[in-house]
């Protein structure tokens, strides 16, 4: 059962299927995007949002290589036993929450980058909470460790949760001096990851 939880990783990732299979521009963008108030800094942000790129990155590689650790070399001890179900469920969420994400937002890109046109998303899940991509990462870290409770697994899932946090932050204020009130009003109204909370 142990090599199952590639299956729901696959599931998981392959909701980027959504970004190839959704309508061209036009008929899923915004009815009156954001248009930018001033231009966004490239250089020093690309460096930084390069670096906190890789960090983020080092939070999957762990998490992968302590799975891989449990299915294909000596398993470790774990902290809890829960039924698999439980973490495949939180996974299968994530998955569905980065599809709809991807769906809906018509400027994203892995490294964060403002080109021009770029539009501010606040629709389908962004009208919910402002970062539901870094989200839907956490919960794929977090059903990993609840279906696989190992030090290597969680110290891969507490990597990703700050790291990725980071980089949510760092793209907040991006989008601040880009976007300027519009950006901060829609801040006001829209937590970061949970609706009315945090």
């Amino acid at each position: 059962m142990r090599g199952l939880i590639y299956v729901f990783h696959f599931l998981f990732w392959s909701s980027f299927l959504a970004r190839m299979l959704r309508p061209r521009k036009g008929a899923s963008a915004q009815a009156e995007p954001a248009q930018p108030t001033a231009k966004a800094p490239t250089a020093q942000s690309s460096a930084r949002a390069a670096l906190v790129l890789s960090l983020h990155a080092i939070g999957f590689g762990l998490m992968y290589l302590g799975i891989g650790q449990e299915v294909y070399g000596m398993p470790t001890k774990q902290f809890f036993s829960l039924h698999w179900s439980v973490g495949a469920a939180v996974i299968l969420i994530g998955g569905a929450m980065m599809g709809w994400a991807l769906w809906v937002f018509d400027s994203w890109r892995c490294l964060a980058k403002l080109d021009e046109g770029h539009k501010l998303c606040t629709k389908g899940p962004y009208k919910y909470i402002r970062h539901p991509i870094y989200l839907a990462c956490d919960l794929l870290a977090i059903g990993s460790f609840l279906w696989m409770p190992t030090v290597l697994v969680g110290l891969g899932m507490i990597a990703m949760i700050v790291f990725g946090d980071m980089r949510a932050r760092a793209e907040e204020g991006v989008l601040r001096l880009t976007f300027g009130d519009e950006y901060r009003r829609y801040e006001r109204v829209v937590k970061r990851y949970i609706p009315a909370v945090f």
